[in-house]
C-alpha cells in the first residue's frame, strides 16, 4: 500500500506531460489538426480559434495535474475532475460514433479503444485516489 503514492505521482505527472504536449500541438499546430478530419472547407478562423482556446485550457490542465502530483492528499479536487472529465469524454466518443457519424473520419476501433483507455485511466485514479482528506484537512 505504501507505493500507490509513488504510482498516483507518477501517473499524474505523466498526464500532465501528455496534457501539456497536447496543448501546445493545439496552439501551434491546429491547422495541421483539424485539417487531419476534415476537409479544407470546414477550416475557418473561428474554429481554429476555438481550437487554440481548448489548447490553452488543455495546458492549464496539465499544470494543475503537475500540482496535484506533487501533493495528491491535498488536491483531490483535481483529480476528481480529471476522474469526470475521463469519463466524460469516454461517453462523448462513443456517443458520438453512431449519431455524428465519426466512424467517416476516424476507424470506429480507434473510438472504442480510446473509451476504453479513459474509463481505465479514470477506474484507476478512483482506485489510487487518496482517502479520508476532508477529515485531515478540516483538523488542521
Amino acid at each position: 500500500m505504501s507505493r500507490s503514492p509513488q504510482v498516483l505521482r507518477v501517473l499524474l505527472y505523466t498526464i500532465s506531460a501528455i496534457e501539456g504536449i497536447a496543448g501546445l500541438i493545439l496552439i501551434f499546430a491546429s491547422t495541421w489538426v483539424v485539417a487531419l478530419p476534415l476537409t479544407a472547407w470546414v477550416l475557418s478562423g473561428l474554429i481554429l480559434y476555438f481550437i487554440k482556446g481548448i489548447g490553452v485550457i488543455s495546458i492549464a490542465f496539465g499544470y494543475l495535474m503537475c500540482v496535484a502530483a506533487r501533493q495528491p492528499a491535498r488536491y483531490v479536487a483535481v483529480i476528481d475532475s480529471f476522474v469526470f472529465l475521463a469519463f466524460a469524454a469516454a461517453l462523448l466518443n462513443l456517443y458520438a460514433l453512431p449519431v455524428l457519424g465519426l466512424a467517416a473520419y476516424y476507424p470506429a476501433t480507434y473510438l472504442i479503444a480510446r473509451a476504453i483507455v479513459l474509463v481505465a485511466i479514470g477506474v484507476v485514479l478512483i482506485v489510487l485516489r487518496p482517502r479520508g482528506v476532508a477529515a485531515a484537512n478540516a483538523a488542521a
